[in-house]
């Protein structure tokens, strides 16, 4: 496959958007989990971080540190993610096409009991949640070479150790990428407790 090129004035618009794309489909994966054990009440994503299910927690919190760094570093461009998100088709194509072709697995529409087991869910939970990680990886590429290569996006060393020192990036760059490398760090921190979650349902 060839590789996918970005001007230096696209990259932070597109990893902005990516980060929404990732947000959303995250928080619909704890509504999904949440139907799957029978919760009374449909709730929203962020009355969910009441309960105390653990891996709904955790799902809470890695979508509140994706949506956190999307508004950061929103704020430090002086971008109203409501408006760019809204009307720019260019960086929109440019974001979707990114999302949907680094994720292994869309998580599925609808689940239930009859469907799959919560063990297969967890399977599934931890696809989407390396899904998640190649797509960073691939961000961090478009910031330090101005391209993605989706053939290679998955067994690469990590993000921060290819891009700490790399001098490639377009300063005006630099502050996304920063808030890039701590999202990785926190989502990968997030994956490592859900599959110690799942190890105790499946033990």
């Amino acid at each position: 496959m060839a590789l996918t090129r970005y001007e230096n004035a696209d990259q932070v618009p597109v990893f902005i958007q990516v980060l929404d794309i990732i947000a959303y489909f995250y928080a619909q994966i704890s509504l999904k989990i949440a139907i799957l054990n029978h919760y009374q009440e449909l709730k929203t994503p962020p009355d969910l971080r009441q309960t105390d299910d653990a891996v709904l927690v955790l799902i809470s919190s890695a979508v509140n540190d994706i949506t956190d760094t999307m508004e950061r570093t929103a704020k430090i461009y002086s971008i109203d993610p409501n408006d760019f998100l809204n009307r720019d088709q260019h960086i929109t194509g440019l974001a979707e096409d990114l999302y949907w072709s680094l994720v292994q697995d869309e998580f599925p529409d609808c689940i239930t009991e009859a469907d799959a087991g919560f063990l297969d869910y967890f399977d599934l939970l931890e696809q989407y949640g390396l899904s998640v990680l190649g797509i960073l990886n691939s961000l961090s590429d478009m910031f330090c070479t101005a391209a993605t290569d989706r053939e290679n996006t998955y067994g690469k060393c990590d993000v921060y150790n290819r891009s700490r020192f790399s001098r490639s990036v377009d300063p005006n760059n630099k502050p996304a990428l920063i808030q890039l490398l701590q999202l990785n760090n926190m989502l990968r921190g997030h994956h490592d407790q859900i599959n110690k979650c799942s190890l105790t349902f499946k033990s």
